[in-house]
């Protein structure tokens, strides 16, 4: 487990399986679970489940794997992507069923914000057909964090204001539709819109509207 822990960070996480042997990834499997359940109680008593969905997963994913795809990317790595991910997503649940104080070691810096926004442009973007095989890609925090003021550009005044509420104020879908006088699902429209729209302008440069 790296200190650094969030799909932005899971290249640098080994994770080994082996081709038609989803067992083969135990040790990884394990590895992930121990990472994202760490600082959340929830999640620490839920582990058999963590491993469930990991292992669902792996057998979801594999068949999509193309080992001549442009990436070049190693089956590990597509499976390391997806896994961590999926995980990373029902922790993110986890986190907001419960008080903030229980949180061990989440602080709410604004390089935290920054990461969660990460996390969050991740785990959507790979849930996208047409953008999930580009976006197992190795997203540096840094450069991101520099570049998203401009990246932010691209968006629409309403996903903008959608993303700073969620990430940045840390709000939840039913706060920030009564906040804009909108529906929830017109909130999540907006979320994954946006969250879309910030990979592919982040991998490709893509800063219009």
């Amino acid at each position: 487990m790296t200190p650094q822990r969030g799909p932005h960070y899971a290249k640098n996480c080994p994770f080994h399986i082996k081709p038609n042997q989803p067992l083969s990834a135990a040790e990884s499997v394990v590895r992930c679970v121990e990472c994202v359940a760490h600082g959340c109680d929830p999640l620490k008593r839920s582990k058999p489940d963590l491993h469930q969905l990991a292992y669902l997963t792996i057998l979801e994913n594999s068949p999509k794997y193309d080992p001549k795809h442009k990436s070049g990317a190693s089956l590990g790595t597509f499976i390391r992507s997806r896994v961590c991910a999926k995980l990373w997503n029902e922790r993110d649940k986890a986190r907001k069923a419960i008080p903030y104080s229980a949180l061990e070691g989440d602080k709410g810096t604004q390089h935290q914000k920054v990461n969660q926004l990460m996390d969050g442009l991740v785990a959507e973007a790979q849930l996208h057909d047409g953008v999930e095989d580009t976006v197992a890609w190795e997203v540096d925090v840094e450069n991101f964090k520099i570049a998203l003021p401009q990246l932010l550009e691209c968006l629409s005044e309403n996903e903008r204001t959608v993303v700073e509420m969620k990430f940045y104020d840390g709000l939840k879908a039913v706060e920030i539709a009564d906040q804009l006088g909108l529906s929830e699902g017109r909130v999540s429209q907006l979320s994954r819109k946006a969250l879309v729209k910030l990979g592919k302008a982040y991998l490709f440069g893509i800063t219009q509207s």
